[in-house]
């Protein structure tokens, strides 16, 4: 039996993952029908193996970080056990009479930019070949311009239980990690990866491609015939908090066990939510700048070379 085509969503987060994933999840049977695709949880399942094992590794402290900074800073690599579980799990799943399977994790992106050795991470390598031992792989990946990357993950932090100060998260950041025209190029010298395709996560970029927003993009790629309206974006949203009252939830996550501070969070942003589609940056008009312009050049290098569909200057203009 030859093997199935796997389409490979690996986020990055903060760009409609959770939104896509919920969509997908509602028309499952349908699309699965209509393009002889596998949709199951496979890669939901490899990610708990390893959030289980790094939990596993860790001490009491390391527990209150987010998993993306347990990663970055622990230097994690996934125990024997965990790799033969992973193993099991593709064996079984891969099995398939369908032509296609989909598969639909963001943590995996994480683990390459937030993890100390970037596209050579090794926990990333291992997934990206056992799934490419049982599957031919077409990759995509959706990125967002780095200054507004940093605040939304980092607001996102927050809500999971992190301690640090916006400051204090971004002393700590590798910001060479935020090259996506190195991430792009890094995914594309994987043996195990056939295609790599990148698409922006922006409204306002995607609209010039005929996409209306970042879930719209990822079902026209997994078919152009696929049509989801506009309305679609309002369906789920994770629990967000305007940042200018940041600080009653670091104070939370201080005093708190993390399950009562999630649910002091959850307070916190009813009474002070994010305005819907409001943007907002953590840092400064200066320091915008500044690092819109560290990543100039590769950001117009990926615009060229994989995305050249769509306009680049919301990525060069700090203004914009």
């Amino acid at each position: 039996m030859s093997k199935p085509s796997a389409i490979l969503h690996i986020g990055l987060s903060k760009t409609s993952t959770s939104l896509t994933g919920h969509l997908i999840r509602n028309v499952r049977e349908q699309l699965s029908q209509l393009l002889d695709m596998k949709i199951g949880g496979i890669g939901e399942d490899i990610w708990q193996v390893l959030l289980t094992d790094l939990q596993n590794s860790l001490g009491t402290e390391g527990r209150r970080l987010p998993p993306f900074m347990q990663i970055y800073r622990q230097g994690f690599s996934l125990s024997d056990a965990a790799k033969a579980q992973i193993e099991t799990l593709c064996e079984a799943y891969f099995v398939t009479e369908n032509s296609k399977v989909l598969v639909l994790q963001e943590g995996y992106s994480d683990l390459i930019v937030f993890g100390p050795e970037f596209t050579d991470d090794s926990n990333f390598n291992f997934i990206i070949s056992t799934i490419g031992a049982h599957a031919d792989i077409d990759l995509v990946v959706f990125v967002r311009r780095q200054t507004d990357f940093l605040g939304s993950f980092y607001m996102q932090s927050v809500r999971e239980g992190a301690v640090w100060t916006f400051q204090e998260y971004l002393s700590a950041f590798n910001l060479d990690n935020l090259d996506w025209f190195a991430l792009a190029e890094g995914l594309s010298a994987h043996p195990d990866i056939g295609k790599v395709t990148v698409l922006p996560y922006e409204k306002k970029v995607l609209s010039p491609g005929g996409y209306s927003f970042a879930g719209d993009a990822f079902f026209k790629f997994i078919d152009p015939k696929l049509q989801i309206g506009d309305s679609a974006m309002d369906i789920i949203a994770n629990p967000s908090l305007d940042p200018a009252h940041i600080d009653l939830a670091l104070a939370a996550n201080r005093t708190m066990t993390p399950d009562e501070a999630y649910e002091e969070y959850k307070r916190i942003a009813e009474i002070h939510p994010k305005p819907p589609y409001q943007t907002f940056s953590l840092l400064s008009n200066e320091r915008r700048g500044e690092l819109l312009e560290r990543y100039s050049a590769s950001n117009r290098a990926l615009f060229e070379k994989y995305m050249p569909g769509f306009p680049a200057d919301f990525y060069l203009d700090p203004t914009a």
